[in-house]
This record gives structure tokens, C-alpha cells and sequence, in this order.
């Protein structure tokens, strides 16, 4: 079994203070459609509509911060080992938010591939 780096650590608590700030304000934005939903809706089903978009709309952006921390982290690691083991990372939630349809399979793609050339120029300006 191998133990994770300091920077992957580092990444898991920001993105457990990342949730728990995100569930705060999806809480807040509940209380703020109950309270207006009255003005906004005549049916249950329009209703529910309301509840489901802000609840996808929460989730989404959620996904899409922990996307961009986890780009970042390879983007800024300090060697190319830690960058390849962040790429790989990288690469299963990029494919996840992709089959979600959270983003374009195409951006994942090239946000991989833009990653791997980064990867390996700096394995090879570390050579």
C-alpha cells in the first residue's frame, strides 16, 4: 500500500472544506426557494423543476471547482513524479465529469492531452 504525497492530502482537505462550504450554501439557496417559490410556480411539478435545477446547478459547480483544483495541482506540483501521479488523478475525474455530461467529452480530452505535454516536457527539462 503507498502512502499518498503531502500535496494529494493537501487537495482531499481542501475539497472536504470546499464541500462543506458548497452544502452551507446549498442550504441557504433551499431556504431562499421555499421562501420565494410561491411567487414563481403554480404547479408541483414546476415546483420540483425549481428544486432539481438548483440542486444540479450546486452539484455541477462543486464538480467543476474540484475539476479545476485537481488541474491545478499538477499544473503547480513541484516535480514531475508528483505531477504524473496527479495526472493520473486528473484523468479519472475528467472521464467522470465527461460520462456525467457535466462537461463536453471533448474538453476532457483536451484538457488531458494538454496535461500529458505538460507532463512530459517536465520530465524532460528534469532529464
Amino acid at each position: 500500500m503507498t502512502r499518498k504525497s503531502d500535496s494529494v492530502l493537501l487537495i482531499e482537505k481542501n475539497l472536504k472544506i470546499n464541500r462543506i462550504y458548497l452544502y452551507l450554501e446549498f442550504v441557504k439557496r433551499v431556504l431562499l426557494i421555499n421562501s420565494v417559490r410561491r411567487l414563481m410556480a403554480h404547479h408541483k411539478s414546476a415546483l420540483k423543476r425549481i428544486r432539481q435545477a438548483e440542486n444540479y446547478r450546486l452539484y455541477n459547480r462543486l464538480k467543476k471547482k474540484e475539476m479545476k483544483k485537481a488541474i491545478r495541482s499538477v499544473r503547480e506540483a513541484s516535480s514531475s513524479e508528483v505531477a504524473s501521479e496527479n495526472l493520473v488523478r486528473v484523468t479519472r475525474v475528467l472521464d467522470r465529469l465527461a460520462a456525467k455530461h457535466i462537461i463536453h467529452k471533448n474538453k476532457a480530452a483536451n484538457q488531458k492531452s494538454k496535461l500529458s505535454k505538460f507532463v512530459k516536457k517536465m520530465k524532460a527539462a528534469e532529464a
